[in-house]
């Protein structure tokens, strides 16, 4: 039987079936007020898992144990949550009993609904590009009041179609996430043969048939005839930290270009000859500055696996390093020191000790006390150069993946719009 349609009368929804109705938000759900629950955990708002009991989740900040829990928002299965997040789509589902921070904002349905429908439409790309027109700008993202929302017209299918395109979504969503996930595993995968590849190289040369020595170093052990085992800081004319750039200290038009360390770990893959960014130099307070052959370490980070990762600069330009950069200025050759400082050895150093907090330091000294693995210089440049073409050959790779899973994210969106506003037909 052909669906007839209708124009919804809203823009961001388009036509409807016929036997849909659009309402404002107001007309199908109510704030939830109360304190306190039977089941007293605290829930926090993620992407992922929608409101999830914090104590299972890891790098999130936990409340203080004396915390009084009977003061927080209540959560009842099924319940919306609205948190800060809208330039994200700040609302979720949850799927627990449980309270949660003051600052959210929670509602319930108070006619029959499919509640995983309406979660598959809160997450949609049109309504939170609506959602977001509505709201007030606060830190990063946007502050979304459940008074604006509450006026929203919004679609609502007949039960029975709801069960439907909740099904569907399943179904779907679910196939297209295990495609992600199969791209992702193969991103994996390249990474750890990258680094495996930059690990070999940096550790035994190029020559399968060289003579290999005693190190000296026990954890080492046996090295190419004519390398060294070094401190970095032995072969470094100078170990010093960046200073200052905040994020608003950052201009499309800045006079002076700029790292910042973030960068080191999102912008950046080995070496780099431009900056992603710029700054002005007269408004930093002690400006560092770095130049060609310049090896940057990032201080601070995320992952204590990742802490320390280094990038060297190949350009010609002067730069600023911001706060919480190690910049190694060396004689030795810039890619392969960079390699060296990567391989799986070095990074093992850099991470001996550190914490699994939510964030993670190195200092100027433990990188300067980090062991490298010295060929002679005509040696460097020959691993060096075979690096680079190894390297950039599993990195376009390695691009072709990231770029499939965009498309296959884009793909869920428009399979997501398409079922919740009615275009899709589902038997």
């Amino acid at each position: 039987m052909e669906t007839k349609y209708k124009d919804s009368g809203i823009e961001w929804i388009g036509k409807i079936p016929e036997s849909w109705e659009v309402d404002i938000a107001k007309h199908v759900f109510k704030q939830r007020r109360d304190k306190g629950n039977m089941e007293c955990q605290l829930l926090a708002a993620t992407q992922k898992y929608g409101m999830y009991p914090q104590h299972l989740l890891e790098g999130v900040v936990k409340v203080a144990a004396d915390t009084d829990l009977s003061q927080f928002k209540t959560v009842h299965k099924n319940d919306y949550v609205i948190s800060l997040r809208s330039f994200q789509g700040g609302f979720e589902m949850s799927d627990y009993e449980g309270v949660c921070s003051p600052a959210y904002q929670v509602f319930y349905a108070t006619r029959k609904i499919n509640n995983k429908y309406y979660k598959y439409l809160f997450k949609s790309d049109a309504f939170i590009q609506e959602i977001n027109s509505l709201t007030v700008g606060i830190r990063e993202g946007k502050n979304i009041l459940y008074d604006d929302f509450i006026l929203l017209p919004i679609p609502i299918p007949t039960v029975m179609d709801q069960q439907r395109i909740t099904d569907y979504l399943d179904k779907k969503c679910g196939e297209i996430d295990s495609l992600i996930g199969l791209q992702e595993l193969m991103i994996e995968k390249l990474k750890a043969y990258k680094q495996s590849v930059v690990t070999e190289a940096a550790t035994k040369g190029l020559d399968p048939n060289a003579k290999l020595v005693p190190s000296g170093i026990d954890w080492i052990g046996e090295i190419p005839e004519g390398w060294k085992v070094i401190k970095t800081k032995y072969i470094a004319d100078k170990i010093y930290k960046g200073n200052g750039i905040t994020k608003d200290e950052v201009f499309v038009d800045g006079d002076t270009p700029c790292v910042r360390y973030g960068e080191i770990y999102s912008k950046y893959t080995q070496a780099f000859k431009t900056c992603f960014s710029a700054t002005n130099i007269d408004i930093q307070k002690s400006p560092q500055l770095f130049h060609y052959g310049d090896i940057l370490c990032a201080g601070t980070g995320e992952l204590v696996e990742e802490i320390g990762k280094s990038i060297v600069y190949l350009g010609s330009q002067e730069c600023l390093a911001g706060g919480d950069i190690i910049v190694i200025r060396h004689h030795q050759n810039p890619s392969f020191l960079n390699y060296a400082l990567n391989s799986n050895y070095a990074q093992t150093q850099k991470s001996r000790g550190k914490a699994k907090l939510k964030v993670v330091h190195i200092s100027a000294f433990e990188i300067g006390s980090t062991f490298i693995l010295l060929p002679p210089l005509i040696e460097q440049q020959a691993i060096a150069s075979y690096l680079d073409e190894k390297c950039e050959d599993i990195d376009r790779l390695i691009t072709l993946k990231q770029r499939k899973i965009e498309s296959l994210k884009d793909y869920k969106k428009s399979v997501i719009y398409e079922a919740v506003t009615g275009k899709t037909i589902i038997e």
